[in-house]
């Protein structure tokens, strides 16, 4: 099994190095025809999407290509390439990931999961409704990856007490039951004895051990589908919960300057409804379509087994310690120093200060109170740190900061070359007057790209373009911008889409049309609901009636 997957990977690793090495020679056309700054640009923003989507060399590494392209070609100077690669933007998302890391390290998140399980009761339904609740809240604060991998144990452990013995293999077939459970533990660490298992033998035929398996199945997939679609839509709650809401910060604090509709609360204020409507439409699909076909192998018996399995673990937690606490209170601060910097309901704290705060300041300061305050304060002298930058060094995604920065770049260098304005003429040449059938149309497009490319990506490239296009049609840029934001996060359908599904679909043993036929109907609803979102709530919230001055003032080079 091992031999034959060398020579696959050995193929893969040569068409990859061919492909890397083809795709700049075919691209050249692109400027040796134009020769334009325009041409240029957009030159390097191909090649890099081509990079990002068959990956020759990795995501973050693609990320770097504007250091070196924008220079050479003269798009933009060295130093601006590579003053975006850590902005402020970029500054507060590092801030939220150190705090991301502090809530991981005390298992802070495992015991906010747990105590929702708790709550909501171990009927299937319920217990998926607690997997997403769980999922949509930390993911709003912590990376959307690890919010899923947090959950697969705990479904794996649910589905064991409901008598999936064989938790490596959902795909349905009987003939594999045999060598997975034995590759997984041997029956009796399960607590089963053989001859339990020949009574069950005698008891049930083949036909009942197939349609249980099957169900079994159905009701795992339902569960990890869960954890990924909330932990994807979670991310758009907050503007540090995913990368595609940073972007949109980034774009528009360059573009318009002197905007203040996208500060941390009025983004909650707008989106946390949204999300919480795409979570609740997604849970009745998934009770609907999934946990309704299986229903019939939840027992009273399984019910009580499933009490008792999220009471030990709860346990095994112990009581919260000072750790927990501390980071529990510092994370609180962080929130509130975001929420009110600088809202317009109040005078906000940054309102007192003579040059402008930004949000990186108070997501760079609290976190660094992490590596002061001891752990056990009654140890003073022994206690270590709430957090040590050694765990920082290891747990810390740079690659994802570095793709982040690398999106800034190519956003400036399009923004500079005039690329975003020729773009933006070609759009608007196709005489769409109507904004619904624009804002429909950007977002559906963006929610297909982004099931192929990186939604931060995807973002970079897109929002851009976007906030030009929303000044030339006179349209609030919010109006397009937000909704196209939000739909690079609306990637259901594909394992290679998000993190989540990856994880999701490898803990379930899927095969695609597992993940992809409920994800086309989850992209679909979820994009609807945005679009009816944001021409009714969001004229609410940013008064889409009128074009603010502050875009009108944008002058795009």
């Amino acid at each position: 099994m091992v031999e034959a997957s060398r020579p696959v990977s050995s193929r893969v690793n040569i068409l990859k190095f061919v492909y890397g090495i083809l795709v700049p020679i075919l691209l050249l056309p692109v400027i040796l025809l134009g020769d334009s700054s325009e041409s240029r640009c957009g030159y390097v923003i191909l090649l890099m999407a081509c990079y990002w989507v068959v990956e020759p060399i990795p995501v973050a590494a693609t990320s770097l290509i504007p250091v070196v392209l924008f220079p050479l070609l003269g798009v933009i100077t060295t130093s601006e390439a590579s003053s975006e690669y850590m902005n402020g933007t970029n500054m507060m998302f590092v801030g939220g990931l150190f705090m991301a890391v502090a809530i991981e390290e005390c298992n802070l998140h495992k015991r906010i999961a747990l105590n929702v399980l708790r709550l909501v009761g171990p009927t299937p339904s319920w217990m998926i409704f607690g997997f997403m609740f769980t999922c949509m809240f930390l993911s709003m604060w912590i990376s959307n990856t690890a919010t899923t991998a947090l959950m697969v144990p705990i479904i794996e452990a649910v589905m064991e007490e409901m008598g999936d013995k064989s938790t490596t293999n959902e795909k349905n077939e009987p003939q594999k039951i045999s060598v997975i459970s034995v590759d997984v533990k041997p029956v009796a660490e399960n607590g089963v004895s053989s001859d339990s298992n020949v009574k069950d033998s005698d008891a049930e035929s083949s036909a009942e051990k197939v349609n249980r398996l099957q169900k079994m199945g159905i009701l795992k997939r339902a569960m990890l589908l869960s954890a990924a679609y909330s932990a994807n839509i979670g991310g758009t709650g907050t503007l540090t919960g995913t990368g595609p809401n940073l972007v949109i910060k980034s774009v528009t604090e360059k573009l318009f300057p002197e905007s203040n509709d996208l500060t941390f609360d009025k983004w909650m204020i707008y989106n946390v409804p949204v999300m919480l409507f795409c979570v609740f439409i997604a849970w009745a699909y998934l009770c609907i379509v999934h946990v309704r076909k299986a229903s019939s192998i939840y027992t009273t018996e399984i019910k009580e087994n499933l009490k008792e399995v999220i009471k030990k673990k709860h346990e095994e937690l112990g009581p919260m310690k000072f750790k927990e606490i501390a980071v529990t209170v510092l994370f609180g601060l962080l929130v509130l120093l975001w929420i009110f910097r600088s809202p317009e309901f109040i005078t906000g704290w940054g309102n007192h200060f003579p040059i402008q705060i930004s949000d990186a300041t108070p997501a760079i300061g609290v976190p660094l109170l992490l590596f002061l305050i001891p752990s056990d304060p009654l140890r003073m002298g022994r206690s270590r740190p709430l957090l040590e930058w050694k765990t920082i060094q290891q747990k810390v995604p740079w690659g994802v900061i570095i793709l982040l920065g690398g999106g800034f770049s190519l956003a400036l260098g399009a923004e500079k070359s005039g690329l975003s304005r020729w773009v933006t003429h070609r759009i608007l040449a196709l005489n769409i007057s109507s904004p619904l059938a624009m804002v429909s149309l950007l977002s559906i497009m963006t929610a297909v790209l982004t099931e192929f490319t990186s939604n931060v990506a995807t973002a970079n490239v897109i929002l851009p373009v976007v906030a030009e296009l929303a000044v030339a049609m006179k349209l609030h840029p919010m109006f397009l911008m937000i909704p196209v934001t939000i739909s690079c996060s609306f990637a259901f359908m594909l394992p290679v889409a998000t993190p989540p599904n990856a994880i999701a679909y490898e803990a379930g043993q899927m095969n695609t049309m597992d993940m992809l036929r409920p994800g086309i109907l989850m992209n679909c609803m979820c994009v609807a609901i945005e679009i009816f979102m944001i021409n009714t709530y969001g004229n609410v919230i940013f008064g889409f009636d009128h074009f603010p001055d502050w875009a009108n003032r944008t002058s795009f080079t």
